[in-house]
Parts: structure tokens; C-alpha cells; sequence
């Protein structure tokens, strides 16, 4: 026979402690979305009056990435040339997972080349890597223009998320165009419009 006995006062108090401890970590994630939220927007904002003026006298070059690190987000450094003398540019990668790609497309003031923007959603191989191309399966798209998608080589099937122009156009399972470098199959990038133009670029650069 099963006789049914009161919660010791030992268990009431640990079942209290676990209730408080799921309150205050509910209550911290709250608050550091709420402190999160308005930073993502002033960040928005400022790029956006950056963006403006460096339109005004807008020059293209190629930035090599120099090193990837963690400032409340990942974020990508590219060193880039105007006229020789070398100028440094950082940008917030977001979800963009891609830290193999050694180059990105840079956009700059041509009378300030200190004011620059790194393209994120135009990545670049290097111009001596071997490249070749399939076909991969998006699997995950993401607010702010992030598409992860999969593809298979040589039986190993690799994930990445990256940065693109418009997502409006994609839809999960949708095959789309990668290209990555033979010798190292993790280093992708999904077929952008300017893809191929850009390369060339580079790749004359080199």
C-alpha cells in the first residue's frame, strides 16, 4: 500500500528557488532584448547616414579581411588601398558564418577613402583560389536579408548562412548556385548578381 506524504519543507524550498531562478533569467533576457533592440536600430541608422554620404562620391576597391572578432556581434575587419596608402573598415557580420572568405567588396568616399562600407553581401575568394561550382538547397531564411543554405561534396554535406542582396525571391528548398574552392569545400559562397564581375576584378588585381 502507497501512503501519501506532504512535500518535506526541503523540497518546497528548492522548488521555490528553481521558480525564482526561471524569473530572473526570463526577467534578464527581457531586458537585455529591450537594451539589445534600440542599439540594433542606432546601428541601422548610423550605417544608413554613412551609406548617404559616401554615395555622394562613391568609388569601389577590394578589402582583405584581416581578422574576424566578437564586439556584441560578430564582426569582420578588411584592410583596403586608395592610391597606395592603406585604410582599415569594420562591419557587423550578423548570422554570416562564412569566415573563410578572405576578401569583400568595399565601397568608399573617393575625397575621404577613410569613409568606407564593406559589402558583406558581396564576398570574394582569393584570385589564386581554385574554384568550382554546385548546387545547394537553402534551407533557412533569417530577417535582415540572411540565407543558410547546404550543399554536398564528396559525401560531406556543409551548412552556411550568409548575407544577401533580397531574400524576397527565396524560399525554403529552392536550389540555388554556389561556388567554393576545391582544396577547402568549407569556404562557399552562394551566387550573388555581381558574383562573377567582382571576381574578375579581383583577380586582375592579383
Amino acid at each position: 500500500m502507497i501512503f501519501w506524504s506532504p512535500p518535506t519543507f526541503q523540497k518546497i524550498i528548492m522548488k521555490n528557488r528553481i521558480i525564482n531562478f526561471i524569473y530572473i533569467l526570463l526577467r534578464a533576457i527581457l531586458i537585455a532584448l529591450l537594451l539589445l533592440l534600440p542599439l540594433i536600430k542606432t546601428l541601422e541608422l548610423f550605417e544608413n547616414k554613412q551609406l548617404n554620404k559616401i554615395k555622394l562620391n562613391i568609388a569601389y576597391t577590394k578589402g582583405e579581411v584581416i581578422r574576424t572578432f566578437y564586439s556584441k556581434f560578430q564582426c569582420v575587419e578588411v584592410i583596403y588601398y586608395v592610391k597606395q596608402k592603406p585604410f582599415k573598415a569594420d562591419r557587423v557580420l550578423g548570422f554570416d558564418d562564412n569566415l573563410y572568405i578572405q576578401y569583400y567588396k568595399v565601397m568608399y568616399d573617393s575625397t575621404k577613402p577613410e569613409e568606407a562600407r564593406i559589402l558583406t553581401e558581396e564576398p570574394l575568394f582569393k584570385g589564386t583560389d581554385n574554384i568550382d561550382s554546385t548546387l545547394a538547397d537553402v534551407i533557412q531564411i533569417e530577417d535582415g536579408n540572411f540565407i543558410r543554405y547546404e550543399y554536398s561534396i564528396a559525401g560531406i554535406i556543409y551548412k552556411k548562412f550568409q548575407k544577401y542582396f533580397n531574400v524576397s525571391n527565396f524560399k525554403i528548398g529552392q536550389k540555388v548556385k554556389c561556388f567554393y574552392v576545391k582544396e577547402s569545400p568549407q569556404n562557399a559562397i552562394l551566387d550573388y548578381p555581381n558574383f562573377k564581375t567582382n571576381q574578375n576584378y579581383l583577380n586582375e588585381q592579383n
